[in-house]
């Protein structure tokens, strides 16, 4: 039989086998005195310490005991978000505030200094490798980020490394006839720059632009992602990705990111940002013309630390020394809708609203129409003399967060069936917060 034959004789059996869940993994015997693995010839005789060495290239193992005091921290770069030899993405829809968190971000590494919700441990040097901005656009909105740090370019000298290519910037080319990967000079290039300064950080902006791959291709995207991880491991570094979300994807919707899945798996953390909806600018009092100058960062995955709320950002404009006007991400916390309700204020008006307007009868989540005398908020308006726009808010908050929820009631005046608001005792506040209040889930 010749080889070729046998190849294909290997094949067939490992597509039977793979069929029926059996593992073919090499011929028991070849007439030349080897055998395959499907990825070339090895010898029958191999030695066993050889072939030991050999695989302890390939895999490691461990059946031993270990010492819980001395395994090493993880490696963090700044909580929650950035670790050595780990990939982080961030997803978002276009002009969302993606690229201009992550140059917020380059700053504070580099001068570390807190932005919510990372926490640098020191100060890092930062590589940005951006496809979209060149040098010039890079030097802009960078200045203006560090004007919210009190900073200026000098500052950052040698801590945040700029970094683009001058025509097409793709990092790795796929073979559509060979699935094989093509590492091209521009990843040569990023390379070689990461050896120079060797970053703590590598920004990449955007994925799509850095590969060739079809990005709904699973296999493919598993491949390119690994390289990337790899570029983490190799040079201990943490790597950022930015990507974009589908259409019609929500904040904090891990399966609204654009194509495969593979990048949910080879990320250990993953992040959405997205601008603020209508809903979100009546809730923070933010005026309709204003609302896409904030956005919310959405933690969906993180494998090191525990989910939490979302952190909300402001574009903010700043004037930089050569008069041009330039935003930049800095974070921003809503006001608070209960800032003259404390927690026995809220349960207060809770009782209130479980008692009905009259006996037998439910208040409603809203205020339009002949329900106007049954609306929830009234109760804020007259016991606590609350402005209707705040109590309105309140009410919408309290709905949101599960605190109220709709009901079908029996109405024993009218004799027929109207909706109303019942309040869920387990959500009420226990706390100087309240449900629909910023951190509140969060809160000890």
């Amino acid at each position: 039989m010749s080889d070729d034959d046998d190849a294909s004789a290997f094949n067939r059996a490992m597509d039977a086998n793979r069929g029926h869940g059996r593992p073919y993994l090499a011929y028991q015997s070849r007439t030349n005195g080897s055998r395959s693995n499907g990825q070339g010839h090895l010898p029958v005789d191999e030695p066993y310490a050889a072939r030991e060495r050999r695989l302890q290239r390939v895999l490691w193992w461990d059946a031993d005991d270990w010492n819980e005091v001395a395994i090493p921290p993880r490696p963090w770069i700044a909580r929650p978000l950035l670790m050595r030899r780990a990939v982080t993405a961030l997803a978002g829809p276009g002009s969302g505030g993606k690229s201009s968190l992550m140059l917020s971000w380059a700053c504070a590494l580099a001068l570390g200094l807190p932005y919510r919700p990372i926490d640098p441990l020191e100060r890092y040097t930062v590589l940005v490798y951006n496809v979209e901005d060149d040098q010039v656009e890079q030097q802009r909105r960078l200045s203006a980020a560090l004007r919210q740090f009190d900073s200026k370019p000098a500052d950052v000298k040698n801590w945040i490394v700029r970094c683009g290519p001058h025509d097409i910037g793709t990092l790795i080319e796929l073979d559509p006839i060979t699935g094989g990967y093509v590492m091209t000079e521009a990843w040569e290039g990023l390379e070689f720059v990461i050896q120079q300064h060797k970053p703590a950080v590598v920004m990449l902006d955007p994925i799509v632009e850095l590969h060739t791959a079809e990005e709904n291709d699973n296999t493919a995207m598993r491949g390119i992602f690994a390289r990337f991880r790899v570029l983490a491991m190799h040079y201990d570094c943490a790597v950022v990705l930015i990507h974009h979300t589908r259409k019609g994807a929500v904040a904090g919707d891990m399966e609204g990111i654009r194509g495969a899945s593979a990048l949910n798996g080879a990320c250990r953390i993953v992040l959405t940002a997205f601008p603020m909806t209508e809903d979100e600018a009546v809730l923070h009092d933010v005026a309709p013309n204003r609302r896409r100058e904030y956005f919310r960062l959405d933690p969906v995955k993180q494998n090191y630390a525990p989910q939490s709320d979302p952190y909300w950002h402001e574009l903010r404009s700043y004037l930089i020394a050569n008069g041009e006007d330039i935003a930049a991400a800095v974070p921003w916390t809503p006001p608070s809708l209960f800032r003259d309700l404390s927690a026995a204020d809220c349960n207060r008006a809770l009782d209130l609203i479980a008692a009905g307007p009259v006996p037998g009868t439910l208040f409603t989540a809203v205020r339009r129409g002949p329900t106007k005398e049954r609306w929830a908020g009234n109760v804020l308006l007259e016991h606590f003399s609350l402005p209707e726009s705040q109590a309105a808010r309140i009410i919408r908050a309290w709905v949101q967060s599960g605190l109220l929820v709709e009901a079908v009631y029996q109405d024993p005046q009218q004799r027929r069936e109207r909706k109303g608001v019942n309040v869920v005792d387990a959500k009420r506040p226990t706390t100087t917060q309240a449900p629909g209040d910023e951190g509140y889930y969060n809160s000890e």
